[in-house]
């Protein structure tokens, strides 16, 4: 750790890696803050980074059904993810219920898992 001179209020850290981030809690040495790449701040956990702020903005990992990039902390299994390239999607209980998928033509395709019920009236996804 260097500190610039006096006056100065800004902190010179090492940039870390996602094993071992710079700025760590006590006792959790492989969660914290780490500059992985020129301009780029990641937030770090269990030795992975998770999420990385840059000039372009906020990105989180990819995901998957069972472990969606943004999920609620009581339900670690239901949110939201990166299915695959350019196609959205969201899970509950570990499992892909939705895909927003880009065909580029006029007509845009959304993938349903399962029942989907409008107006009142389920009808089977796909039929």
């Amino acid at each position: 750790m260097a500190f610039k001179g006096m006056g100065e209020t800004q902190l010179n850290l090492d940039a870390g890696t996602a094993g071992s981030p710079s700025v760590v809690g006590d006792g959790d040495t492989n969660t914290g803050l780490a500059w992985l790449a020129g301009d780029e701040l990641s937030l770090c956990a269990g030795g992975a980074a998770k999420a990385e702020v840059t000039a372009a903005g906020l990105g989180v990992i990819d995901g998957a059904g069972a472990t969606p990039s943004i999920h609620f902390a009581s339900e670690a299994d239901t949110g939201t993810y990166l299915y695959e390239a350019n196609v959205f999607a969201i899970s509950t209980e570990g499992t892909c219920r939705l895909q927003i998928v880009p065909d580029g033509g006029p007509n845009q395709r959304m993938i349903i898992r399962g029942m989907l019920e409008l107006g009142g009236s389920p009808a089977t996804a796909g039929g």
